[in-house]
């Protein structure tokens, strides 16, 4: 994709076209049977995130964020919180989000922190009218068979994509012995990742981590003088819920990029160990931790000014004490 053009969706590169096209074979738009409609790409795992970014404001025209907030965590149920608890930290993170304009970005499908998420989102937008950007970056390969289906183009469609109709996906009743997981409709776009690993988690990470990254240094026109004083990044903040191994990746790559991050304790899991080792400074107390995990973490010890460590003293100030962590981490930024 060329540089000083209006951003074409159509030219990235998809490794998995028999036909070896620059025509990514999956884009447009989603119509959920809910009644949402989202945009959607699928783009190979080594996209530049410099083109990444033309697609988001020349394409999809969305507006500059004031903050991005990256939730991450629990895939599944976070059982260590009632329901209420559950849905009372993420409506304060959707609340935050709207009172700093920020966009959320999460993995984008319909479980775990990324549907909590879009539960949260779409209470607010069906309370209060505001409506949250919400992005999920997915891997391609564990998203459900039948979706895989219906969002790729077929050949007569490929060149024509923008004129085409919005994607209708099946109902939620999964065909017997379909594979993978559905998309959360309250999210308003999607990039769908390909690493080319079939249903294996994790294929977005590190495209995820790069494009949050470039987000926070690029998307701003070239500064001025006077504008350099005040600095011209967008804050990122990487907020974890509860989580598992995929999770303390995510933090380190977060981290790597000298993104900060909030770890919610007492969600449970992935979470809490990490709250624990970083406030004792150290991975000794961490049980069952793999080598590789203990060594990543030891790696964020290296910068824990990015990190901080999120108790809530009680649902009713739990908004406005998560606007104030979100505040304050971004101010940690380690540019």
């Amino acid at each position: 994709m060329s540089r000083g053009t209006k951003a074409n969706i159509y030219d990235f590169i998809d490794e998995k076209n028999e036909k070896n096209s620059k025509y990514t074979r999956a884009v447009g738009k989603i119509n959920f049977t809910n009644g949402t409609s989202s945009e959607y790409v699928r783009l190979d795992h080594k996209s530049k995130s410099g083109d990444i970014l033309q697609l988001l404001k020349e394409d999809w025209t969305l507006s500059t964020p004031g903050v991005v907030i990256s939730v991450t965590g629990a895939a599944g149920e976070i059982k260590e919180l009632t329901d209420k608890d559950r849905a009372s930290y993420f409506s304060a993170i959707v609340d935050a989000a709207v009172s700093t304009k920020a966009w959320i970005i999460t993995g984008g499908t319909d479980a775990g922190v990324m549907k909590y998420t879009g539960d949260a989102v779409k209470k607010r937008r069906d309370t209060t009218k505001d409506d949250v950007t919400t992005i999920g970056i997915a891997t391609w390969g564990v998203i459900k068979e039948s979706y895989q289906t219906v969002l790729t183009l077929k050949d007569d469609e490929v060149k024509n994509a923008k004129q085409l109709p919005p994607k209708e996906l099946p109902p939620k009743q999964r065909p017997e012995g379909e594979k993978g997981i559905e998309l959360n409709p309250d999210h308003t776009h999607f990039i769908l990742v390909d690493a080319h690993q079939g249903m294996k988690f994790g294929g977005e990470i590190a495209l995820r981590a790069n494009l949050e990254g470039a987000i926070s240094n690029e998307w701003k026109e070239v500064c001025t003088a006077a504008a350099k004083k005040e600095g011209c990044r967008i804050p990122v903040v990487c907020i974890v819920l509860n989580g598992g191994p995929g999770t303390i990746n995510t933090v380190y790559e977060a981290v790597k990029h000298n993104t900060p991050v909030i770890i919610v304790n007492k969600t449970g899991r992935a979470a809490d160990m990490m709250a624990k080792v970083f406030q004792e400074k150290s991975v000794a107390s961490a049980k069952d931790l793999k080598k590789e995990h203990a060594d990543k973490l030891t790696e964020c010890l290296e910068k824990d000014h990015l990190i901080s460590v999120f108790n809530s003293s009680s649902e009713k100030e739990m908004g406005k004490e998560m606007k104030g962590a979100i505040l304050k981490a971004v101010k940690k930024d380690g540019h």
